[in-house]
């Protein structure tokens, strides 16, 4: 026996180290792992740590793609969660990127550089906090309406916008400490600033100034001090080395950059404000969009030079070789409904133009139980390799996961048969679909958790806002004694356990056809694209249009839309109505079973082999008690992550 247990730890520890590169390599990989099927499901936001269900990563396991505005730091700006790891562990496949917004103007620091598109002019004195008429060498420049910037930045939070009410040659009255539409009290403190300190002048959206932007176009490229002034640092040279930190300590696969799109302010605009940036009295209008677009392609340059292997996107940015893609905000209402033809052709463009690999990210915007609007979000989607998601409301921003659909999993799990308040212990599920569930199944809501407690035919009795010790423990590393809040949710609500999602996800295989770029109104019988598990259908027009099909296949047997997703037989041709979208399988087969125990023995992520993966979950959770089962390594499910485990893993190892 001794002579066999020397090599069973040499094999194993090469395994450990094996396991570990291969993992560290899986956490960094930026390309989309070969097995990933369509659809490809994203959420668009884990906006906010707003409810303890927001923490759970076993929750966000189901999708391909999790967007991370914020994330979990403390005080030292270290990582009490990671939460990426986490998620990784339960989903190896799933992508995570962190969220960075380059023209808040209520953040709580004022950068270098900011809003600097107007040349302006320096003090002719030292002035003092609360002093309303100000000198400057020239005032030429200026006009009342127009907003201003002092430009003596120290890092801190001390630059001072001002608003232009009066200008009589070089002197200017102003308002000081001028927030604009920030309601942030720390934003734009007055201050004191000194004899030859600079004083730019903001370019802002339409005849109020209103909206700011900031330093995109790099007007002042040259530094030099007649544009700029002596204390000017390039804005982008300031900020981008900040994303790219942001990436790498927060562990996440790459960077989403909000507001990443221009020209964004239309010429009449200029026109109107007669901004003249080179002091020619001409209108600088294109100019400014010119040298706006040349400053985005110089950011995209710099951030892929400090990123190279990372996905990063923007939303509403042109096609580039510098970003992976794009994100469509409002895909249903901004794109589809606007301009269909343009939208679709763009789209596609993206997964040409784009850098490898292709990242592009469709986000509709409607309330969860219009499945009409869903299916044509989806299935326009599906007619290129892009990721889809509806955030489940209209307008402002999701507060946590986004809704789920039969459309994602082919009608797994099951979906509330009546409205439930936040009292109520006891679910009732679309009919005949309780038999899906057993006594203690960790169920997932929109943004709750619940365990079944008992199954009585389609009514399950749980356990509201139900915090595992897995989750618990998370919550605990963050916010300590947080706990769950039950909340109401309405009918036609997606019920699923983790399990369930998992079985019926990517059920549509691959694509067995090249990306639709003629799917427009003038040719919508194109509007269809076949994979190894079944096809897609998208009918652009407004009124009814029937498509010819290449076989037999069957509606999805689920339970949000009966009427649609009601698991009937398709033969030759299909009538969609106007714009709708339809998926019609291959195998009515497809279609998930009740949960069943088809646990493979030391498979701990639950994807169907046994690895290094499972091998480096099950070490992370060594001689540690659990009840989260396979999930944290404990194969044989005593309720302490052991030797004896190891043991299964071992026997089951690829």
């Amino acid at each position: 026996m001794k002579g066999k247990i020397l090599p069973v730890f040499l094999i194993a520890f090469f395994l450990i180290l094996i396991s570990f590169f291969a993992y560290k390599n899986l956490v960094w990989a930026a390309s989309w792992p070969d097995n990933l099927n369509f659809p490809r499901v994203q959420s668009r936001h884990q906006w906010s740590w707003n409810t303890p269900f927001n923490y759970d990563p076993i929750r966000f396991s189901k999708y391909d793609h999790v967007g991370l505005t914020t994330v979990l730091t403390d005080s030292n700006g270290q990582l009490p969660v990671d939460f990426t790891q986490e998620l990784k562990n339960q989903n190896p496949n799933t992508r995570t990127r962190i969220y960075v917004n380059p023209n808040n103007t209520t953040e709580d620091q004022t950068y270098p550089g900011h809003f600097l598109f107007y040349p302006g002019s320096k003090l002719s004195e030292n002035i003092g906090p609360d002093e309303t008429v100000i000198t400057v060498n020239s005032g030429i420049n200026f006009k009342p309406g127009y907003d201003g910037m002092f430009g003596d930045f120290t890092g801190q939070n001390d630059a001072e916008h001002i608003r232009i009410t009066g200008v009589n040659g070089n002197q200017l009255t102003v308002v000081r400490g001028y927030k604009g539409i920030s309601t942030n009290p720390s934003f734009s403190p007055k201050r004191s600033h000194d004899k030859n300190t600079y004083l730019s002048i903001h370019v802002s959206k339409g005849q109020n100034n209103s909206e700011w932007y900031p330093n995109w176009a790099i007007l002042c490229k040259t530094g030099s001090e007649k544009e700029c002034g002596p204390t000017y640092k390039n804005y982008l040279d300031y900020k981008v080395p900040i994303w790219i930190s942001s990436v790498i300590n927060s562990k996440t696969d790459g960077l989403k950059i909000d507001n990443a799109f221009g020209p964004w302010i239309k010429d009449d605009n200029y026109d109107k404000e007669d901004v003249d940036i080179n002091n020619d009295g001409v209108a600088d209008g294109l100019l400014v969009n010119k040298l706006w677009g040349e400053g985005l392609l110089e950011m995209y340059k710099k951030l892929r030079q400090g990123l190279t292997d990372s996905l990063i996107h923007g939303n509403g940015a042109s096609p580039n070789l510098y970003l992976n893609g794009k994100l469509y905000q409002g895909w249903n209402g901004n794109a589809l409904y606007v301009n269909w033809a343009r939208t679709m052709s763009e789209y596609l463009a993206e997964m040409t133009k784009s850098h490898e690999p292709q990242f592009v990210l469709a986000d509709s915007e409607v309330y969860p139980d219009r499945y009409k609007e869903v299916r044509l979000g989806l299935a326009a989607t599906l007619m290129g390799d892009g990721f889809y998601g509806n955030k489940g409301e209209v307008g402002g921003v999701a507060h946590g996961p986004d809704a789920w659909y039969d459309e994602y999993d082919n009608g797994a799990g099951s979906s509330l048969a009546a409205n439930i308040d936040a009292n109520q212990n006891y679910l009732d599920l679309f009919p005949g679909t309780g038999q899906r569930f057993k006594q203690g199944d960790e169920v997932y809501l929109f943004e709750e958790n619940m365990k079944v407690l008992e199954v009585q035919n389609d009514r399950l009795i749980v356990q509201r806002a139900y915090m595992s010790d897995y989750l618990t423990s998370l919550v605990e590393k963050v916010k300590p004694k947080q706990k769950g809040t039950p909340i109401t949710h309405q009918k036609g609500e997606k019920v699923y356990t983790i399990d369930q999602v998992r079985k019926g996800k990517g059920y549509l295989g691959r694509s067995l056809s090249k990306q639709n770029a003629s799917c427009t109104p003038t040719s919508v019988d194109s509007c269809i694209r076949y994979f190894t598990n079944g096809v897609v259908l998208v009918n652009p027009l407004n009124s009814p249009h029937t498509f010819s099909l290449n076989g037999t296949y069957y509606q999805i047997k689920g339970t949000q839309d009966s009427q649609v997703n009601n698991g009937k037989k398709v033969s030759g041709s299909v009538t969609i109505p106007g714009k709708d979208g339809l998926i019609l399988v291959k195998n009515p087969s497809l279609t998930p079973t009740p949960t069943t125990n088809t646990e493979k023995p030391g498979d701990a992520n639950g994807d169907g082999k046994v690895d290094g993966v499972d091998y480096v979950i099950w070490l992370n959770h060594y001689n540690q008690n659990t009840s989260n089962g396979v999930k944290d390594g404990d194969f044989n499910k005593d309720g302490t992550v052991d030797g004896v485990d190891y043991v299964i893993w071992w026997n089951n190892a690829l």
